[in-house]
């Protein structure tokens, strides 16, 4: 009996270190499981902290290179007019020499415009009043001359360069281009100011930052007056800084008009 006895509580025994050997495995694989789902965790989260830094280094990244390209395009244009400065002026003229795809032989045509008796305006009226009329300048030409390259050249000195066929959306072939400026000039400012409501004050015109107004409106058909000089060439000519060659020749033959008084009538009141 004693035997059995010792036997039935070695099978128990071995029964009790089978179940604590299961157990005790069943909890190290609970464990186990625990640990790398906490592991796995850490590691996910550590895979989404680096996928944010990469994403915001990229962000970053994106950023700094819009912001390259802003500054670089506004190095090349002039702050008050928004026309290119000599600087972006020679960077369009590259890009237009560099071109495959255009001929040497293309027409090429420079204009050359001097706001006359500038000062006076600046006196009489004050600087903003000059400002905006500089402004003007240069939307008048960019709709004469919707395809022209227009820079400001000096403080009230501004250059058009046209390639090809120039697609003036002002006026006929044959038109001088003193004819298209007054013609852009009513058709765009002083017609729009003068059609509306005799009470308006002032317009928006599309294109131009500021609202025209009273005063401006009676600068510009009664003061306003524009010397203009063309020179021409071919796209060839415009390499090694030549576009600068045309520019002289178109600034010599506005400045002569402008001393002849013969390219200088009022661009409105003698349309």
């Amino acid at each position: 009996m004693v035997e059995n006895l010792k036997q039935k509580h070695d099978k128990e025994k071995d029964r009790t270190k089978e179940l604590s050997s299961n157990v005790i495995g069943l909890l190290n694989r609970e464990a186990l499981k625990a640990s790398s789902l906490d592991a796995g965790s850490v590691v996910l989260g550590a895979a989404t902290k680096v996928e944010k830094r990469i994403s915001d280094a990229e962000t970053r990244a994106e950023e700094d290179k819009q912001r390259a390209e802003i500054a670089e395009r506004e190095s090349r244009e002039d702050a008050m007019t928004g026309a290119f400065n000599r600087r972006g002026l020679n960077h369009e003229i590259d890009l237009l020499i560099g071109s495959p795809e255009l001929n040497q032989d293309l027409p090429v045509k420079v204009r050359a415009y001097d706001a006359d008796h500038f000062k006076k305006i600046n006196n009489e009226f004050g600087h903003d009043v000059g400002d905006k009329v500089l402004k003007v300048i240069v939307f008048l030409v960019r709709v004469a001359h919707p395809n022209a390259i227009v820079a400001r050249t000096g403080g009230d000195e501004f250059v058009a360069v046209t390639v090809g066929e120039d697609q003036g959306s002002v006026g006929e072939e044959d038109r001088s281009e003193e004819a298209n400026m007054k013609q852009a000039l009513y058709d765009n400012i002083l017609s729009p100011f003068m059609d509306r409501d005799k009470g308006l004050d002032s317009i928006s015109v599309e294109g131009l930052d500021f609202e025209l107004d009273r005063e401006l409106i009676g600068v510009l058909g009664g003061r306003f007056n524009c010397s203009i000089g063309e020179s021409e060439g071919t796209l060839a000519d415009l390499e090694d800084n030549g576009v600068y060659s045309l520019i002289k020749a178109a600034d010599e033959q506005m400045y002569d008009s402008k001393h002849k008084k013969a390219n200088t009538k009022n661009l409105y009141r003698d349309r």
